[in-house]
């Protein structure tokens, strides 16, 4: 009884050895041939925000030429082999425009890199500071030669101290301010209404719609949601009974007051 135990048991180990020595030449056969096995294609995505999110900062031109030119890692000759996956997503995640990215292989040797990009909140333009996006995260990124966003614009003084003070975002006016650029992007009435803010040196706001030629005193950001419920009554009731070119400027800096000039 103890013998026949004894060489089941010495049987299984060797059936056991056997399946693992299989699967461990499996293995070595099937990495050696992926070492040997070219680069296939190279399939790159720009991840949409949106539906109609179609335009873009990078592409997979720029892309390819931005590995090529800053990681020199060239996609169009590099092997399998000489792949490293780490080294791509490392090389992409420092592009200024990168938010997010992806990088892998599949089992046919194909690349698959998915890249998100910064979300644009506005565009600040200064007078002495050169023009940057603000994102979403209350960073900045470059703007880009091969098209302009068309997004939100802030200008004036207000947007060189912006540029100037590294911890602006942090003190309590420029959370404020922050907050209202938050509500315009989510608010779809208020984003397709407001095309550009000015922002003076005291960061009191002149808001320019899209529509009609009014300037818009705004005030800093302080209670800003009252301050648009004032411009909609403006919109709703003042402008169809006096009309679109009765008045060239609207206050709303003041508390309970709507001001036409």
């Amino acid at each position: 009884m103890n013998i026949n135990y004894k060489q089941n048991r010495n049987k299984y180990w060797i059936s056991f050895a056997i399946l693992v020595g299989l699967l461990i030449t499996g293995m070595a056969l099937a990495h050696s041939h992926r070492k040997e096995q070219p680069l296939g294609s190279v399939q790159i995505q720009i991840k949409q925000h949106s539906p109609i999110d179609t335009l873009h900062f990078l592409n997979g031109k720029l892309i390819r030429s931005y590995l090529k030119n800053k990681a020199k890692i060239d996609l169009d000759s590099i092997s399998l082999a000489e792949l490293n996956v780490g080294e791509v997503e490392k090389a992409l995640r420092q592009n200024e425009y990168v938010r997010h990215c992806q990088v892998a292989t599949d089992v046919r040797g194909n690349l698959w890199i998915e890249v998100e990009e910064y979300k644009p909140l506005a565009r600040l333009w200064g007078n002495e500071t050169p023009s940057r996006y603000l994102t979403e995260n209350a960073t900045f990124f470059p703007t880009s030669t091969n098209f302009a966003l068309r997004t939100l614009l802030l200008t004036g003084a207000g947007v060189d101290k912006i540029q100037q003070d590294t911890a602006f975002f942090a003190k309590a006016e420029g959370k404020k301010l922050f907050e209202f650029l938050q509500y315009i992007e989510k608010d779809k009435f208020w984003r397709a209404q407001i095309a550009q803010i000015h922002l003076d040196s005291r960061f009191e706001l002149t808001l320019f719609p899209q529509i009609g030629e009014q300037e818009i005193e705004f005030g800093t950001a302080q209670g800003f949601e009252q301050k648009l419920d004032k411009i909609k009554v403006f919109y709703e009731k003042i402008i169809p009974n006096k009309g679109w070119g009765k008045y060239k400027s609207v206050s709303v800096k003041y508390q309970g007051q709507i001001v036409c000039k």
